[in-house]
């Protein structure tokens, strides 16, 4: 008996293991991490929230996007010319 309840907890070490190397996999560039809260309140998101959202989606396709050279797109002049926009904007229309 002893000896099946060492084998149980070295699978069960081996589980907790291969499921924490699996997390690293499927997020390697921490992208889940970022993430930010939902917003607490029913309203439109605030400046910083949308500022939060702007530098997420901008960092997660400069980072994990197929073409490294984003199909010739300047993917700094695409932050620098919406970003304020996004900030700025009065409603999520």
């Amino acid at each position: 008996m002893p000896m099946l309840i060492n084998r149980l907890q070295r699978l069960a070490t081996c589980g907790a293991l291969a499921l924490l190397s699996g997390c690293a996999v499927l997020d390697s560039h921490n992208v889940i991490g970022r993430m930010t809260p939902p917003p607490q309140t029913d309203g439109p998101l605030s400046a910083s929230q949308r500022s939060a959202v702007v530098d997420i989606v901008w960092r997660t396709v400069n980072e994990r996007y197929i073409d490294p050279k984003l199909n010739g797109v300047d993917w700094v002049g695409v932050r620098q010319a919406y970003a304020p926009k996004f900030t700025e904007a009065k409603d999520e229309e």
